[in-house]
């Protein structure tokens, strides 16, 4: 018998926005997380202004921007007076997304697995308008 109402695993390259205690976050601003077998943070190693866009439209918002610039470190620890850098022990899923602004999905762009040279201090933050949902699940 299948049991519908059991929980699954969201699909690879789902986006989903976390606040600065590590939840899922209430409004469309806060820390850039993807689904690659577990949640991990998003390294803004070119990440630009299109894909800020990218992202947040995959959520259901209307549009977005990046906070802070390609490559700054501490842009996180700083947001909104508060630290959304997630935890040093999580995951970083992606780096080096470089969207052009007319894909639908964020790993449509291209990314790159490899975040060795990405530390937390690099996560993406980014401010989206409109509804939309920011818990992965739109």
């Amino acid at each position: 018998m299948i049991d519908f109402n059991a929980s699954r695993d969201p699909d690879a390259g789902t986006v989903r926005l976390m606040n600065e205690v590590n939840g899922v976050a209430s409004a469309g601003k806060g820390r850039l997380e993807a689904f690659l077998g577990k949640w991990g943070s998003v390294c803004n190693q070119k990440f630009n202004a299109k894909s800020a866009q990218v992202a947040c439209k995959q959520m259901g918002y209307d549009d977005g921007v990046m906070v802070g610039n390609v490559n700054e470190n501490g842009v996180c620890q700083a947001y909104n007076n508060k630290d959304y850098c997630g935890d040093e022990s999580s995951q970083i899923s992606y780096t080096d997304i470089e969207c052009k602004g007319s894909e639908s999905k964020l790993l449509k762009c291209g990314a790159n697995k490899d975040t060795k040279g990405c530390s937390h201090t690099q996560d993406v933050i980014v401010e989206c308008d409109g509804d939309g949902d920011a818990t992965g699940n739109s």
